[in-house]
């Protein structure tokens, strides 16, 4: 909220214009170098974990090998110039933010389907209240791995003067509720994936086929086309 009350007196609505009202031109440029390094980062990592997925998913339709290796090669060089060219670019070019309505409604949706898959295959597993009981409830190994990706999945500050600018009816108040509400609906999201994903393989971490991804070591067998599509894809 300190940004939304430093946006709404100074009537700057962007973290550039912000630091050329406070700093001058100077910082303004740093600002943006900042930011390009910080949406060009978050495009490399959603990149590689959605390329990931898309050579998961043809594996799962076409087991028998019958499409080129580099098709379901999950680190092949294949997958990202396709989805950065077709998918980020276009949706890169919109300059409102509520240009992105739709998509980022899709996108909710899908990350709810997502709990859901998540806690849906992890009960299936058959020593469920077992691994229950054999999980630990802290543990500081791996600490140095988890706790960047926690603080980049609460990142939310670098469109929250956007937000706010374009809000129907905008005010710090309306603000303030958007900003607990989204917090506690990402949380709760975060906590049912995460608590359910390590309940499911608690007892063979060690096993999995890909122990940086959960989604990549679930087995889909049996599942409808468009269920893998929507939870890959």
């Amino acid at each position: 909220m300190l940004l939304v009350k430093c946006g709404d007196k100074a009537r700057r609505y962007s973290y550039p214009d912000l630091a050329s009202a406070t700093y001058g031109k100077g910082v303004q440029f740093f600002v943006k170098l900042v930011f390009f390094l910080n949406n060009w980062g978050g495009c490399v990592i959603y990149t590689v974990l959605i390329t990931k997925l898309i050579a998961k998913g043809l594996s799962i339709f076409f087991p028998n090998g019958e499409l080129p290796f580099f098709l379901t090669d999950i680190n092949g060089k294949f997958w990202p110039p396709v989805y950065t060219t077709l998918i980020i670019y276009p949706l890169s070019l919109n300059r409102d933010l509520s240009a992105l309505r739709y998509a980022c409604l899709a996108g909710f949706i899908f990350i709810m389907y997502l709990a859901f898959v998540v806690v849906f295959q992890s009960s299936k597993v058959t020593s469920f209240s077992d691994n229950l009981s054999n999980a630990k409830m802290f543990d500081l190994s791996g600490v140095e791995v988890t706790f960047p990706i926690a603080v980049f999945s609460y990142s939310c500050h670098p469109n929250v003067l956007d937000v706010f600018h374009e809000l129907k009816r905008s005010s710090k108040k309306r603000m303030s509720k958007v900003l607990k509400r989204s917090m506690a609906i990402a949380c709760a999201v975060f906590l049912v994936v995460g608590i359910f994903g390590y309940i499911g393989f608690v007892d063979d971490m060690y096993a999995l086929d890909c122990p940086q991804n959960v989604l990549l070591s679930y087995e889909y067998k049996g599942w409808p086309v468009i269920a893998i599509i929507a939870l890959l894809c």
